[in-house]
């Protein structure tokens, strides 16, 4: 049986459900979908606060801190928590209209970026409701600060938002240019109008005579850079028989000018360069947010701008505009590539279960084979099970992480710590798989064996340590890679074409070159010996059974090289039966992988098999015994039997041939 009751402290309309068992005891309460109640309450408190110029710079921190404490909750990203929001924000800007000289304008100017900066992180459902109204009270407060008699340069650098704003001598005043570079994340003023190639991820030109626009004693000048659109979100429907849907595809910059009313028109236009961040894309259009738009919940419109691209670059987007607001540049989008990660239900479904039950029976796999590699100490001896080892518990590692962590976007810095080993355990596997190449290709093309302990503890540093390389440097440029967050999915892992591309498939591509080589050679190698070895046997011909006992070999060896990623390629056929098909194979060969290296390397092995029926032999002989009786046989003769295999599993581990010693060491 299961109870449901309304959410204590909201949000309205959720629910929350327990389950009684059929033991009739009370299982632990499902409070998923609702909001916590401290922060609710907080934000309750903080609604009932009336904001004097005396408490304005506590109200704004509170808020900041309401609000960071609600990014950790997905259930207190709620729309009654954004509207207290949105309304304080308007009541901080209305004491400010009163005062001329406010208190703890740096500070409080902070905790509203640090709001917005962390309101990025909410359902885009969520804030879009009111985002309108929060920027526009935003951009309020900024023209307010302009008219504080102790105004000063203000520079604020969040992760997903840059402010500065400066004042500046009319009589100085030549123009300004505003640029934000992608590695130093902030927000630059200078007087160079220089129109050199972008090297930032926009740029702005203010022209001279704009001092003639306005009538203020000094120039003041504010500007904003979101790297995220979520607060400008494209108010269109798209149409489902339509093969493109319009996207924000830059970065979103506002430049506000003290005195300058929004869509003022301007003597000379402003310039305003913008890089894509949208890749294969169509139409690329200058826009700029409309606050009166869809009806006054603002929306984007191209009115008042000009488009140039320049055909030798197309990552960037010169725009030339009448009037000072927030621009961006919107850009179509194949509606394939926007709903890629979103197939129909029932193929979704498919995938999960292929993934899930692969993942669970991978692990199941990879345990054994450590185990069966651990316990035996002739195995421990060899140097392939060395190797193998080490690659199934980086698999383990990649597994457990990947089950367990991939969903978990709500915790943001737990996200990108879950992307980044990910990223780690994932290229360390990959390592390892070419390191098992290297040593089948030494072992059998090459007949190299002097493997020595030195080798093998060299080659473990390498592929242990390499990775860590392409990790740290991603995180350096921006940990916020590792979350991403679509409209279709949310996941904790490398969700951009240009970094994915550079830090995890690119190493990727070159292990799996190398060992599509080394298992061409392999195979090359194998044949040629079978061949040789018939025509010394004055048999020409290989029999049905050798032939079906080399292809359980070498599809064994496309498994542990990891060849089964090459069908990842074909993922991205536009046709949608063929991609969605690849994308099951990709997923079934990819998710049992952990299962079929137990399968083919260890259950398949016949010398490992006699190892684990002699150590039960050992472990069990009154189960044995008791077996025995069973088929009729006496104990005297099982005990002969048990002696008669122990010697004749002892002398068939110790006589191997060559060739069977070869087998093995795969």
């Amino acid at each position: 049986m299961t109870v449901t009751i309304l959410c204590p402290s909201g949000p309205n309309g959720t629910t929350a459900s327990r389950i009684c068992s059929a033991s009739s005891n009370w299982e632990s309460p499902d409070v998923m979908m609702c909001a916590t109640t401290d922060v609710t309450n907080g934000f309750i408190e903080l609604s009932k606060v009336n904001i004097t110029v005396d408490n304005l710079g506590s109200a704004a921190f509170i808020m900041s801190s309401l609000v960071e404490n609600a990014t950790r909750t997905l259930a207190d990203q709620n729309i009654e928590n954004i509207d207290i929001i949105s309304t304080v924000l308007e009541a901080i800007v209305f004491v400010f209209l009163k005062s001329k000289s406010a208190p703890l304008i740096i500070e409080t100017t902070g905790y509203i970026v640090q709001t917005l900066n962390l309101l990025v992180e909410w359902p885009m459902d969520v804030t879009n409701v009111l985002s309108n109204n929060i920027i526009q009270s935003f951009e309020e407060f900024i023209q307010v600060l302009f008219k504080q008699e102790n105004s000063t340069v203000i520079k604020i650098a969040e992760e997903n938002i840059l402010f500065r704003a400066e004042r500046f001598a009319r009589t100085n005043y030549s123009g300004l240019t505003i640029s934000v570079s992608a590695l130093n994340k902030e927000l630059n003023f200078t007087t160079s109008d220089n129109l050199s190639s972008l090297t930032s991820i926009a740029k702005v030109i203010l022209p001279k005579n704009i001092k003639n626009v306005t009538s203020s004693e000094n120039i003041d000048v504010a500007s904003t850079l979101h790297k995220k659109a979520n607060f400008f979100p494209v108010r269109e429907e798209v149409n489902s028989s339509s093969s493109v849907m319009t996207v924000v595809g830059s970065a979103v910059i506002s430049i506000i000018v003290g005195g300058i009313p929004d869509g003022t028109e301007l003597i000379d236009p402003v310039t305003i360069i913008l890089a894509l961040n949208e890749e294969n894309v169509t139409n690329p259009r200058c826009a700029f947010w409309n606050f009166t738009g869809a009806d006054g919940i603002g929306n984007w419109s191209i009115d008042g701008c000009t488009t140039v691209v320049d055909p030798n670059d197309l990552s960037n987007v010169s725009c030339y505009c009448d009037h000072l607001t927030n621009f961006a540049i919107l850009v179509d989008i194949s509606t394939r590539t926007a709903n890629g990660t979103s197939p129909p239900f029932g193929v979704r479904v498919g995938l999960e279960v292929i993934t899930y039950v692969g993942v669970c029976l991978s692990l199941v796999g990879l345990i054994l084979t450590i185990l069966t590699l651990l316990v035996f100490k002739k195995l421990r001896k060899k140097d392939s099970s060395k190797f193998h080892i080490q690659l199934c518990l980086s698999l383990c590692f990649v597994l457990i992480i990947f089950v367990t962590g991939i969903s978990r976007t709500s915790v943001r810095p737990l996200c990108i710590s879950i992307g980044a080993l990910i990223h780690y355990f994932t290229l360390v596997f990959w390592m390892w798989m070419g390191a098992e190449a290297v040593l089948m290709f030494q072992k059998i093309v090459i007949v190299f064996t002097n493997i020595t302990w030195r080798y093998i503890l060299i080659v473990s540093i390498v592929c242990w340590t390499i990775p860590v390389v392409p990790v740290m440097i991603l995180l350096a440029v921006d940990n916020g890679y590792y979350v991403t967050s679509t409209k279709n999915s949310e996941f904790c892992f490398i969700g951009k074409m240009v970094p994915l591309l550079a830090a995890f498939l690119s190493p990727i591509f070159l292990i799996i070159i190398i060992n599509t080589i080394v298992f061409t050679l392999v195979i090359r190698t194998t044949l040629k010996n079978a061949i040789d070895r018939k025509k010394r046997m004055s048999n020409s011909s290989l029999s049905v059974s050798e032939v079906l006992k080399m292809l359980l070999s070498f599809t064994g060896i496309m498994i542990l090289f990891g060849l089964t990623w090459i069908s990842a390629a074909f993922t991205f056929i536009s046709e949608p039966s063929v991609s969605y098909t690849v994308q099951f194979i990709f997923a079934f060969c990819n998710a049992f992988q952990g299962f079929f290296i137990f399968i083919f390397f260890i259950l398949l092995n016949k010398e490992y098999r006699k190892l684990w029926k002699a150590h039960f032999v050992q472990c069990f002989p009154k189960a044995t015994i008791h077996s025995d009786y069973k088929s009729g046989h006496s104990t005297k003769s099982k005990s002969k039997n048990e002696n008669n295999y122990a010697i004749s599993s002892h002398v068939s581990l110790n006589d191997t041939n060559k060739e069977e010693m070869k087998d093995t060491s795969l």
